[in-house]
């Protein structure tokens, strides 16, 4: 906390909101730990509560133009001011700016600093900051430079703020893994199909109908979650961690396999499976012109009777009304259930990007807008295939069909289990490498980072100590 009050009256607020903490209250284990070192016990003592004088003279250093900026000496910045200083006594805006600029450029793991401010003197610090909070009654000059703008004067408001910024983030990479997933199956199916079966496996119409469900259903079902308290205790995310992280690269690859395996399977086996009789040149539909004539041939294995409108396939005994649908049909109208089936089960795991998230049905009832989206797309794909026919060359499936590729499907959810327990996520650090990360101006940065807001140990037990107070005041 950096404030004009001198040290006693500063100290006493930051203990009250739980800034300052003292050795025997720690609770967190690595400070626990470190507390056994003298040393970290007395640089914890000496700069834990500073002056502005104190914190310029030793931190800071004027430059050329006569500017203050952070000392450069990244080791005393990392042992000394990161770790401990809580407080900064007496500060003026050149502290809050020196202050910001070395946590920035001198910590280990790059941190987003969050800074507050209402006056025109704090402009540079809120300009400089990664996210800065004005509040609504502050100058215009301080709601010009900063990111976000407090319009209740509440800094209890900065934790909506990390939480619903957090709510989104997560809400983006949920999506991104079930499209990732989506579109990783259709790409190889499409190309096997085109490739060794010379079929189309999935048509034009229906891959419309299966992008409206990833683009338009399973974008509102996963981006409508609520945002929950629990949200608030994990650590933040890094600025420079990939939004492709390691769990989702392992449920990516996980669900892509199941899915990929169980559509082989019916596709090669599920002729012999249901018993259903067709030839691989066999047309979708019988077709007078191209596979009928009134007399047979050698290259012609058909033969028509009953005034052209029948028409009897003389290899295998099939016989079949012209314009209508052959076997081949229903098998591939199985495959398009089977894939859409499989994608209505994968957004229950897409749900959860936690690593270790064993229950992918908690909180689903406090999502009414991803029940809702579900229950309209098991609607909707039932018309398709059981009503809509040609057009999206589908056939209506017996009660035995439906119910076996719904199950199939469902595997899904065993399956995301099996690998959570088998795989570890720091194995897939390489594909989290492989997407590339923007690179931005400073302006651009801040409004990037907002979803992250407050970074480091101190903003965490800052974040609990006003969820307490928040509590208190509504009890």
């Amino acid at each position: 906390m950096c404030t004009g009050d001198n040290v006693e009256t500063a100290r006493s607020i930051c203990e009250k909101a739980g800034i300052i903490v003292d050795a025997k209250d720690e609770t967190d284990p690595e400070i626990i730990e470190k507390l056994k070192d003298p040393m970290f016990v007395e640089n914890r003592k000496k700069y834990e509560c500073m002056t502005g004088e104190e914190f310029r003279k030793e931190f800071g250093r004027k430059t050329e133009d006569d500017l203050w900026e952070a000392n450069p000496r990244a080791f005393h910045w990392k042992t000394m001011i990161i770790p401990h200083l809580k407080c900064l006594a007496r500060s003026s805006p050149t502290d809050k700016q020196i202050l910001v600029q070395g946590i920035q450029n001198y910590s280990e793991i790059k941190a987003i600093v969050a800074v507050t401010g209402d006056g025109t003197n704090d402009c540079p610090a809120l300009k400089r900051a990664d996210v800065g909070f004005a509040m609504m009654t502050g100058s215009d000059a301080a709601k010009t430079a900063s990111k976000v703008i407090l319009t209740t004067d509440d800094f209890n408001s900065t934790l909506v703020c990390v939480k619903f910024g957090r709510n989104i983030y997560d809400s983006v990479q949920k999506f991104l893994q079930f499209q990732l997933t989506v579109n990783v199956v259709a790409i190889f199916i499409v190309l096997l199909g085109a490739v060794v079966l010379n079929e189309k496996v999935l048509t034009s119409v229906q891959i419309l109908w299966v992008n409206l469900i990833m683009d338009t259903f399973a974008a509102l079902a996963l981006a409508t979650e609520p945002a929950t308290e629990s949200l608030l205790d994990r650590a933040p995310t890094r600025a420079e961690e990939s939004i492709v992280s390691n769990v989702m690269a392992r449920n990516i690859l996980g669900w892509s396999v199941y899915q990929i395996a169980v559509l082989c399977v019916v596709l090669f086996t599920g002729q012999e499976m249901f018993d259903l009789k067709f030839r691989a040149e066999d047309p979708f539909y019988w077709n007078c012109e191209q596979t009928f004539c009134e007399e047979r041939t050698e290259n012609n294995p058909f033969g028509g009777v009953d005034d052209q409108t029948q028409v009897i396939d003389l290899a295998t005994g099939v016989v079949g009304i012209a314009h209508e649908q052959t076997d081949k049909v229903m098998m591939y109208t199985m495959i398009f259930n089977l894939f859409v089936w499989l994608q209505v089960f994968n957004q229950f795991n897409a749900r959860k990007i936690a690593d270790k998230s064993w229950n992918v049905f908690s909180g689903l009832t406090q999502n009414c807008w991803f029940i809702g989206i579900t229950f309209v797309t098991i609607l909707t794909q039932i018309a398709v295939v059981q009503w809509l026919g040609r057009p999206l060359r589908t056939t209506p499936l017996t009660w035995e069909q439906q119910l076996f590729t719904i199950g199939l499907s469902a595997g899904i959810i065993p399956w995301n289990l099996i690998q959570t327990a088998l795989l570890k996520k720091e194995w897939f650090g390489w594909a989290s490498d492989c997407v590339p990360n923007e690179e931005v101006d400073e302006d651009e940065e801040g409004e990037q980072s907002a979803v992250i807001a407050l970074s480091g140990r101190a903003s965490t037990r800052m974040a609990a100590a006003l969820k307490k107070k928040v509590q208190q005041a509504v009890e």
